[in-house]
């Protein structure tokens, strides 16, 4: 396997408690502070990316899902450290609706606006564009959000401070679906947008990044950690089984990393059940690593399988 040289085996190495968010409720808790944290660290781009039904409007209505919810939760957070926050909905009706369901305690420190159709006014100290997408017919909306980042400040700010603090605002892109205008842009084959390069991912979760015969693999990032992989048994179809920490990583894993990994423990877990699979899987990681760093091939990840 590749990039063996980005692995860190299961050792933590920021400090954070392994755990996983097994409700939405707690996902949206650690999404949201992950932004804050990002934020007090000094991160201008940040994205955060839950696959889940309830944050994706193609699935489930804006209304009854949990992105408003969410709006709520990390509005509060943001006015809490003396923010003002601009979030920005992709059509009129999800503004309309965050504009109803907002808390009545946050509707005079934060403003609702409609991609597209409003600016970042310099009276706001950071931008969360919630779901911007530019899917099918609106491709050219691209140029919106465009146009909210790079947005120069206004005549009236001359000073050199005014206008370093003006283009150093923070932006957030929550779950973005955004394409570029470009010749091999296909459906199956979205080219991002160059943009998307400048943003840190503070948090990821994907819970069914791929699903094998008995596993099943999540992804999970949380600001500052590192990229995990978390293993669950999926041959008893019970949807509260525990997720079990299996490595991290530096960089995002992609599914030929995790496909040897789902076969491997597979296997094991046939034969000696999810926990012992697991144990044994985490220890071939550690040797391997051991073996590169006293200077052998190594089997890589992978390929450190015991019996």
């Amino acid at each position: 396997m590749s990039g063996d040289g980005a692995w860190s085996g299961f050792e933590q190495q920021a400090g954070l408690p392994a755990r996983f968010p097994m409700r939405v409720e707690d996902a949206m808790e650690d999404a949201g502070q992950s932004v804050l944290d990002a934020i007090d660290e000094g991160v201008a781009r940040v994205r955060i990316q839950l696959n889940l039904p309830e944050f994706d409007p193609s699935e489930m209505l804006m209304e009854k899902g949990c992105l408003l919810s969410f709006v709520n939760g990390l509005g509060g957070g943001l006015v809490d450290r003396g923010l003002r926050a601009n979030f920005v909905f992709n059509t009129v009706q999800d503004a309309a609706n965050a504009n109803r369901l907002i808390s009545p305690e946050l509707s005079e420190n934060i403003s609702i606006n409609v991609l597209g159709l409003d600016d970042f006014s310099q009276n706001d100290d950071i931008c969360v564009l919630m779901c911007p997408s530019n899917e099918g017919k609106d491709l050219r909306r691209i140029e919106d959000v465009e146009r909210l980042l790079y947005a120069g400040p206004p005549k009236s700010m001359v000073t050199r401070a005014e206008r370093k603090k003006f283009l150093s605002r923070p932006f957030v892109l929550v779950n973005p679906n955004l394409e570029a205008i470009h010749q091999h842009s296909t459906g199956k084959h979205k080219v991002a947008p160059m943009f998307m390069s400048d943003f840190t991912t503070a948090y990821f979760l994907d819970p069914r990044a791929m699903v094998s015969r008995r596993s099943e693999a999540a992804i999970l990032r949380r600001y500052p950690s590192q990229w995990q992989l978390w293993m669950r048994s999926s041959a008893s179809n019970n949807e509260s089984s525990q997720y079990r920490l299996l490595w991290e990583r530096t960089t995002v894993p992609s599914p030929s990393d995790l496909s040897p990994f789902l076969e491997d423990l597979d296997d094991r877990i046939s034969r000696i059940g999810l926990d012992k699979a697991v144990r044994r899987t985490r220890l071939g990681i550690r040797n391997s690593q051991g073996r590169s760093e006293r200077g052998g091939k190594g089997d890589g990840p992978a390929g450190a399988r015991q019996p």
